[in-house]
Formats: C-alpha cells, structure tokens, sequence
C-alpha cells in the first residue's frame, strides 16, 4: 500500500511503502489452523502411524520366519474353520 505521508524530519510530503509488516503478521494470523483441522491432521498421523508399526511388525515376522515351512492352505482352513 502506498501512502503520502510527511516526514517528521523534513515536514516535507513524500511517498512511502507502509503495512508490510503489518500484513506480513496479518496473513500469518490468517493462516492460523483452526483447532478441528488440527485435531483431524493429529488422527491422520496417528493412523499412518499405526499402519506403519504394522508394517515394521510384519516386516520382523517376515524376516523371523524366512526358511521355515509354511503350512498348507488346506490345513490352515481346517484349523481355522474356514471349510
């Protein structure tokens, strides 16, 4: 925004670029989040955090059962009940 203003040194009217600063901390203020958008980006998080610890979790079964026999999907049907 440009106004005219008189200098307080001189008395003379000159043009001077005045507000940045005071826009600079009103857009800051503007772009405040409100509570609920935090409150929704802290249960976003969350869940990714979780997929990612189940992910970690079976990344370590992954690795603790490499080698060792699998057991066959008919006799996991069975003992699950899924016949």
């Amino acid at each position: 925004m440009v106004k005219i203003r008189r200098s307080r040194r001189t008395g003379r009217a000159g043009r001077r670029y005045e507000g940045h600063r005071t826009k600079a901390k009103a857009s800051v203020r503007a772009k405040r989040p409100s509570l609920s958008s935090l409150a929704s980006e802290l249960a976003q998080i969350r869940e990714r955090l979780e997929d990612l610890e189940a992910l970690r979790d079976l990344e370590e079964a992954i690795r603790r059962n490499d080698g060792s026999p699998l057991i066959p999907w008919t006799e996991a049907k069975l003992e699950f009940g899924l016949d």
